[in-house]
């Protein structure tokens, strides 16, 4: 998820991360339901900071932080 999905759009890996999941299923892949780059990676504290300290709090700002920690 992190080497592909990182030059796109929010909108976008949403799209990517919908359509892996269901991919998953298809195949009977054991996985987490409703995963999230954000839920899987993201610490929350850690992204409060960030807000705190000017990082917008849109979905791809956000996620670029992840990707960059």
């Amino acid at each position: 998820m992190l080497a592909y999905s990182g030059p796109f759009s929010s909108g976008y890996r949403s799209e990517l991360e919908s359509d892996w999941i269901k991919k998953l299923q298809e195949l009977q892949v054991l996985h987490s339901e409703n995963i999230t780059m954000r839920g899987f990676l993201g610490n929350e504290v850690k992204i409060q900071l960030w807000n705190i300290y000017g990082l917008p709090k849109d979905g791809t700002s956000i996620e670029n932080g992840i990707i960059i920690d």
